[in-house]
């Protein structure tokens, strides 16, 4: 090793950045012997630490040799699960804002990449519109009392019904998209709750408040 184990925080303040400290961790893993680690575990470890969060690698660089070398070994081979892990940690490194680490391991390979996470947001939400806006009219309609024929062809060409659709036909769909409408927006704002507090600078922000308020409430 580079220094001597178990390290301290004062050496943890010695790297100041969180390239120093990938470096430093990176640097020991190069050093360990190929026997009892192995280049799997070791190459597996590499890739971990270029993803890693600063919270991880404070704790690493302070484990003692045998607890790295223990930790590196655990590394192992590089698996699907660590593939994926992987790509959930570059996710959240490279879109802190709009990722959600929680999200992508709870839907699988699904919403594991930035772009998916996102356009799913997006195309589930325009599709939730889309039927709350039929569902609105569908209930305009069915509510409508008058005679005139020329309102009466306004909700169907809107609604996209035959000519011969009267306000009582359309009841029996009434219920369909209005439960669709009501359930999709609950489920999508608990999607669109979980994906803005779970994501890397909302949490971390999250943090530095609890903090503050802590040392107000200390005073």
């Amino acid at each position: 090793m580079a220094t001597s184990r178990p390290r301290d925080d004062s050496y943890l303040r010695t790297l100041t950045t969180l390239d120093a400290k990938r470096n430093a961790l990176a640097a020991d893993v190069d050093q360990l012997p190929d026997q009892p680690v192995g280049g799997a575990a070791k190459a597996a470890t590499a890739a971990w630490i270029e993803t890693a969060t600063e919270r991880e690698l404070n704790l690493w660089t302070k484990f003692s040799d045998q607890a790295f070398i223990d930790a590196v070994k655990a590394k192992g081979p590089t698996t699907a699960y660590n593939s994926r892990e992987a790509k959930i940690r570059q996710g959240a490194a490279d879109h802190p804002w709009l990722y959600s680490p929680t999200i992508a391991r709870a839907c699988g390979p699904v919403f594991v990449e930035p772009a998916a996470q996102t356009g799913g947001l997006i195309i589930t939400g325009l599709t939730l519109a889309l039927i709350t806006r039929r569902a609105v009219w569908l209930r305009r309609f069915s509510q409508y009392e008058g005679t005139d024929r020329l309102e009466l062809q306004r909700f169907r060409t809107r609604l996209g019904l035959t000519d011969s659709t009267t306000p009582s036909d359309v009841r029996i769909n009434l219920r369909y998209w209005t439960n669709a409408s009501t359930y999709g927006l609950a489920g999508y704002s608990v999607w669109l709750f979980t994906a803005i507090t779970t994501s890397p600078k909302i949490q971390k922000a999250s943090q530095k408040l609890k903090v503050f308020w802590h040392g107000q409430g200390s005073k």
